[in-house]
């Protein structure tokens, strides 16, 4: 099995050698019914109704330069759908001329080029992922070619209407992002020593005349006769065994000698007594994992600290964690293949002043998975799963927490392996 190693605070750096995370640089969407008027500030991308939403993206900040399009072996686009009125399904193709974020309007937007995929849009707060390595490869080969995505309603479902999150959304804050997979690349090979100087050639000699071929083939000498071979003599039969003689009556026994002085050589040391048995510490707590090195593979672990005061007993009070439902607000981006077999919870609480209950729950793509386990708080107390999920390169993940009672901070991790 091939291995990867990656700590959660080492995540983002961990993930580049495999792959480029590239954040959208402009978008906005334009409109039938008001074909002169620019959207590009608002936090919401409005797709469908006469609605139209533009995505670019600049390659240059995450591709390494020299890459060639041969080079990526995979690339997938994210939006996050926050609002749902009619739902259906959207078609995602590439755009095929310049724009401007905060001028372009219905009037001078791009027309759609090659159409990319056709996807359901049926689920609010829902991540939608769509493969897009075709149009990447053709970006990364001709740079002048990248005009970004636009997003429409499907045209096998026309009453479709979404609302997707813009750069500027400061309320769900779930931007486009665009994930490039890098093939693995050998080392570079060394420069070519010089070549050494030819050696001075000798002089040709002359050739000599061609004897005339003879055509008469020289007689073949006699082969000799082989001489008679001498007769083998005979073997001799074996004479018989004689037979064995009986054994001797055992002489009687000696008198015992007298006892010897006491040697001076120390005896042999006797046996080790049995080992006493001894009652166990306690374990020590479980040290964090370290960071990974570039390009490892194999399991991987991946964990967040929740700190704060919970209000009411169901809110966490912490930067990028709201709600009763606490959720990482940049998803974790499975960099390979692998099975999630252990999410644990716990509270490196060292007084046992929590109360209440804390769930958490692995979410992949937007979907809950069966991988969850329920804390009950205490000191260092640890909730751990049984259940497992099987994981693919590309996928999203979150851990979802909710929490009653009094938690000043928890904290999580997951195995994949």
């Amino acid at each position: 099995m091939r291995t990867i190693t990656i700590s959660a605070m080492f995540l983002a750096s961990a993930l580049t050698a495999l792959a480029g995370e590239v954040p959208v640089v402009a978008d906005a969407h334009v409109s039938a019914s008001l074909p002169a008027n620019n959207f590009g500030t608002l936090p919401n991308l409005n797709v469908g109704g006469g609605n139209r939403a533009l995505m670019g993206f600049d390659l240059s900040v995450s591709v390494p330069p020299g890459t060639t399009g041969a080079g990526v072996s995979k690339a997938i686009l994210y939006f996050y759908v926050n609002k749902i009125n009619t739902a259906g399904a959207v078609e995602v193709s590439t755009a095929t001329s310049p724009w401007t974020e905060g001028t372009v309007t219905n009037n001078t937007a791009p027309v759609s080029g090659l159409l990319l995929a056709t996807v359901p849009a049926t689920a609010a707060n829902s991540w939608i992922s769509i493969d897009v390595t075709q149009a990447v490869k053709t970006w990364v080969d001709t740079p002048s070619q990248n005009f970004g995505f636009i997003v429409t309603a499907s045209a096998s479902a026309p009453a479709t209407s979404v609302f997707l999150d813009s750069k500027e959304n400061i309320s769900t804050s779930h931007p486009a992002q665009l994930a490039i997979f890098l093939a693995s690349a050998g080392g570079v090979a060394g420069p070519t020593g010089p070549t050494g100087p030819t050696g001075v050639a000798g002089p040709a000699g002359a050739t000599g005349p061609t004897g005339a071929a003879s055509t008469i083939p020289g007689p073949t000498g006699p082969v000799g006769n082989a001489g008679p071979a001498g007769p083998t003599g005979a073997t001799g039969f074996a004479g018989p065994a004689g037979p064995t003689g009986p054994v001797g009556s055992a002489g009687p026994a000696g008198a015992t000698g007298a006892t010897g002085a006491a040697s001076t050589v120390p005896g042999p040391t006797g046996p080790v007594g049995p080992t006493g048995v001894g009652v166990s510490g306690p374990a020590g707590p479980t040290g964090a994992t370290g960071p990974a090195g570039a390009n490892a593979q194999g399991s991987f672990y991946s964990s967040f600290l929740v700190s704060g005061t919970t209000v009411g007993g169901t809110q966490f009070n912490t930067p990028g964690f709201s709600g009763v439902q606490a959720t990482a607000t940049r998803p974790i981006l499975v960099p390979v293949s692998c099975t999630a077999d252990s999410l644990r919870g716990f509270t490196p609480d060292t007084t046992g002043s929590t109360s209440g209950s804390i769930s958490f729950t692995l979410n992949v793509n937007g979907s809950d998975t069966g991988v969850a386990c329920i804390l009950v708080p205490g000191v260092n107390a640890i909730c751990t799963s049984g259940s497992s999920v099987a994981l693919s390169a590309g996928d999203r993940l979150l851990v979802k927490i909710s929490a009653s009672g009094s938690v000043p901070y928890t904290a999580f991790s997951f195995r994949c392996r």
